[in-house]
């Protein structure tokens, strides 16, 4: 019988969830006595020995195509089994309050910032490894936005470092970590790319692959964010109308930040079009080719741009400038692959 990739793809994806609750009880019990698990764990423990043994069974019948496939995913010793993570991750947001606007937004934002890191990987055709690293690190890389939205109901940066945040809560004293990955091997990247993650500048890193990864983590983190400045309310977004925004001026020394082709620092925005203004401008800190080619592609700063009608005139003058310089500036990147 021949099986399509999608068949594989679901039969080994079942094959590790089945894994990992099996391994998980035997941890639980510390023990793999039969004997030891109550009523319960014991029937879950023959079904998922079950659904292994059926998998093992399937693999020897399969062609040598459908093999080589197996054999790409590995899925033996996949580094992340990342439909746990992912099971872990909405356990995590159970404690937190699903319906408030602020939280929909920051779970909808993780799962985009991992699709935007796999379709940023693909084209810089990172390894199989890499690729399963960089979706671990945007599960989990805005983890303390959720306590610091439920504490002080902002995203403002000078009510919590949510990034030490998370690294606190992942890899301090409770160690979360491990509810995620029971692998520590690839701890310390995870840790310096979600701690440097929303850092003004990316400095500090010298390991290569840990270099990578934090780059490719803010890359991700951005592009998403293209989603969310287009679709999002923007009276979660600002605080305010489009209407109220548009009646506003730049600062000076946020136009200053965008004529140096800079990101903007947060002390620096007073108001409401200061902010927008900084979201456009945060695009210069991309760090790779083709994450700027996506941004092309999508047509995404000229949507940012126009979702406000300015109605200052000096405001309006700048954010044509701003459009066309932001533009430029990617298609010089873009094309420097």
């Amino acid at each position: 019988m021949i099986y399509s990739n999608e068949e594989i793809e679901l039969t080994l994806n079942l094959y590790s969830i089945a894994k990992s609750h099996i391994d998980k009880l035997n941890q639980k019990k510390q023990i793999e006595r039969l004997e030891d698990f109550n009523k319960y764990e014991k029937n879950d423990y023959l079904y998922y020995l079950h659904i292994i043994s059926i998998v093992n069974n399937w693999v020897k019948e399969l062609l040598p195509d459908e093999l080589e496939i197996i054999t790409l995913r590995n899925f033996e010793k996949m580094s992340f089994d990342l439909i746990s993570a992912r099971r872990a991750f909405e356990e995590y947001l159970n404690e937190y309050d699903r319906e408030d606007e602020k939280i929909k937004l920051k779970i909808v934002h993780t799962y985009g910032v991992a699709a935007c890191a796999k379709a940023i990987g693909k084209r810089m055709k990172l390894s199989e490894e890499d690729m399963e690293l960089a979706e671990m690190i945007a599960l989990l890389h805005d983890i303390g936005r959720f306590e610091q939205i439920r504490k002080y109901d902002s995203f403002q940066p000078d009510t919590m470092d949510h990034a030490a945040y998370g690294v606190e809560i992942l890899f301090g004293e409770k160690k979360m970590i491990r509810r995620f990955t029971e692998d520590d091997a690839f701890d310390p990247v995870i840790k310096e790319a979600i701690a440097k993650h929303s850092d003004f500048r990316l400095e500090g890193v010298e390991d290569e692959r840990t270099l990578l990864h934090a780059r490719l983590i803010r890359d991700a983190d951005k592009l998403d964010n293209c989603r969310v400045k287009i679709k999002e309310s923007l009276d979660v977004l600002l605080g305010s109308s489009g209407a109220e925004a548009g009646k506003e001026k730049i600062s000076p020394s946020v136009w200053e930040a965008c004529v140096k082709k800079d990101s903007v620092l947060s002390k620096d925005r007073v108001t409401k079009m200061d902010y927008w203004v900084s979201y456009m401008a945060q695009y210069y800190d991309l760090n790779f080719p083709e994450t700027c080619a996506i941004v092309l592609e999508e047509n995404y700063i000229p949507r940012i741009a126009e979702r406000i009608v300015y109605t200052e005139p000096d405001t309006v003058q700048k954010m044509k400038i701003l459009t066309e310089e932001v533009e430029e500036y990617l298609k010089g990147r873009a094309g420097g692959k």
